[in-house]
């Protein structure tokens, strides 16, 4: 696993004023805040704020995030994001899978919430399937378009600000320290440089977000399964400089590099893009790629495989489109379906005419998933059963 780099951003005009030592010579017209995961001792980030960063006027409980009649995955399951419609689509992120590792959850940002976000619980990490708009972060502004992967770490104050009319997006929330891959003798450049986390994939600190005026902000904070609002005296943005190994940061997918090969297929295990700290949840990008076959029939014995469709025509599933996810559970045996021909490249001749055209983001799970109320009402069904059902219409 790879560590983030140390940055460091400043706001213009305190330059000077904040050291390089984190323990040392801290401004007196500044206050010192911290940012850490794993206690203490993981990925951490000293901010330097402008107001008082506890100050807080009221508390009021809010919803819950989990839901309390979750029920497990035992067969494979697919889900079309389309069928969410108006209430669903609500001012929140609303849970569609989830379990102790990780969950997965939609969001449709209408710009009129104006809310500042905080999550005590778990890492999250955005991917932007339409629109486009600004994280205006602690740490600054960092500006998201499709195809984006924005990473936020545990306990930043964040608002979404959306650019656009049209705005979808999947949250992955996921409790454990995240990192990068190492992939050995691919180098340290695979999939994702350590310079490519630089310029304007890193928030810029702007004087308009974070050196407002005095005055109350209302904080939605997930704090134990729960939302809860809180009233800061002051806005938790502002921020004169931050540097360290924990901050916001984005990637988009076409950015990512890939690795091909003429001779074998590529197991999902080699695009393996974030995992977290243990290796029970891994993060994994299907890019637009040539490949030596479709993929092969497994059976998952270690981990549960969903399967979010972003973009283009998908090499191994027929009925399933843009904005589709499919779930297969631990002991699921599956493989692609019957109406998709099989091939196997012999020469670079035939290499040349297989070029997959998709965006694709998976996410492996050990523990297993559980559905929620929105899931089952945007199921699409009988999707068990086809491979059956297309076994019969291809014979």
């Amino acid at each position: 696993m790879r560590p983030f780099p140390h940055r460091r951003r400043v706001l213009k005009g305190w330059e000077e004023k904040i050291s390089y030592h984190n323990y040392k010579d801290i401004p007196k017209e500044l206050y010192w805040d911290f940012i850490g995961e794993s206690g203490f001792i993981g990925h951490q980030t000293f901010l330097y704020k402008l107001f008082r960063p506890t100050v807080r006027e009221q508390y009021r409980e809010m919803v819950k995030t989990f839901s309390e009649t979750a029920v497990e995955i035992t067969q494979p399951r697919a889900f079309a994001l389309s069928k969410i419609k108006g209430a669903e689509r609500n001012n929140l992120p609303v849970r569609l899978l989830e379990n102790e590792e990780v969950a997965v959850s939609p969001y449709f940002p209408s710009g009129n919430e104006n809310l500042v976000f905080f999550n005590a619980e778990a890492n999250e990490i955005f991917y932007i399937q339409e629109g486009e708009g600004e994280f205006q972060t602690e740490f600054g502004v960092l500006k998201y378009e499709p195809f984006d992967f924005v990473l936020m770490p545990k306990g930043t104050f964040y608002s979404i600000q959306p650019k656009s009319k049209s705005q979808a997006m999947l949250i992955i929330e996921m409790p454990k320290q995240y990192y990068m891959p190492n992939y050995g003798l691919l180098s340290q450049d695979y999939p994702i440089a350590s310079s490519q986390i630089e310029g304007e994939n890193i928030s810029v600190l702007t004087n308009e977000v974070n050196n407002p005026k005095k005055g109350k902000v209302k904080v939605v904070k997930k704090v134990g399964g729960n939302y809860k609002e809180e009233i800061y005296s002051n806005s938790p943005l502002a921020c004169a400089g931050w540097q360290g190994t924990l901050y916001p940061f984005k990637i988009n997918a076409v950015d990512i590099n890939v690795v091909e090969s003429h001779t074998f297929h590529l197991p999902p295990s080699a695009y393996v893009t974030f995992l977290n700290e243990n290796g029970s949840v891994n993060i994994i990008t299907f890019l637009p790629r040539f490949v030596h076959t479709p993929p092969y029939n497994h059976r998952n014995t270690s981990y549960n495989e969903f399967m979010f469709y972003s973009k283009g025509t998908f090499i191994s599933r027929s009925g399933i489109g843009v904005g589709d996810i499919t779930l297969h559970p631990i002991g699921g045996h599956h493989g692609p379906q019957p109406k998709k021909e099989f091939f196997e490249v012999k020469s670079i001749e035939e290499y040349k005419k297989h070029f997959v055209d998709e965006i694709a983001l998976m996410i492996e799970s050990q523990p297993n998933f559980r559905l929620t109320p929105l899931a089952k009402k945007i199921e699409i069904e009988e999707y068990a059963l086809s491979w059956h059902k297309e076994s019969i219409e291809v014979s």
